[in-house]
């Protein structure tokens, strides 16, 4: 998210002016892929994981943190943003650029489910569905639990309707060929 801040800050402090079409269509376009980004990760993420760090009888109280804190940052970044760009234009991005840098630096040295490994070392390690490692919190680990349940629930399922399958095709093979 940092690179596509960073391009479009620049996008805007060479183009914006409109005397290269292209460079103003390119800032445009960075802006709808950043809006894309944005929604799918940063800011679905305080519907999701706000809402299922929490045990089931606190969730409603958790959800309603996280919705305000989330409430509080669009009125931040959405009531200055118009003063803002007529003031200093471009270098508004710049103030989106670092919280976005000092934010994700915080999530990634101390939130437990990231802090330990990498992003691929997180992939590695949440795809491994048998053993839910130590550093997880309890809410990942009872999350894992329920889908690698599900998961064997479902392989267990697929096998024995596969096998019925097969034994009602043999008994309908026998009593039509009588």
């Amino acid at each position: 998210m940092v690179l596509l801040l960073s391009i479009e800050c620049a996008l805007q402090a060479n183009y914006l002016d409109g005397h290269n079409p292209a460079g103003t269509k390119a800032a445009v376009a960075f802006y709808f892929i950043i809006a894309f980004f944005f929604t799918s990760t940063l800011e679905c993420a305080c519907y999701v994981y706000g809402c299922e760090i929490w045990p089931t009888y606190l969730r409603s109280k958790g959800a309603t943190i996280s919705y305000f804190g989330f409430y509080i940052f669009s009125v931040w970044t959405t009531a200055a943003a118009a003063q803002a760009f007529a003031t200093i234009s471009w270098k508004f991005y710049l103030v989106f650029i670092c919280v976005t840098f000092v934010m994700t630096t915080i999530i990634m040295l101390y939130l437990p489910e990231v802090c330990y490994f990498g992003t691929l070392g997180m992939l590695k390690h949440l795809l491994n569905l048998r053993r839910p490692k130590a550093f997880l919190s309890k809410s990942w680990v009872l999350y894992l639990e329920t889908l690698s349940l599900l998961t064997s629930s479902m392989r267990w399922l697929e096998e024995n309707v596969y096998k019925n399958k097969r034994r009602v095709e043999a008994r309908l093979t026998s009593e039509l060929s009588l």
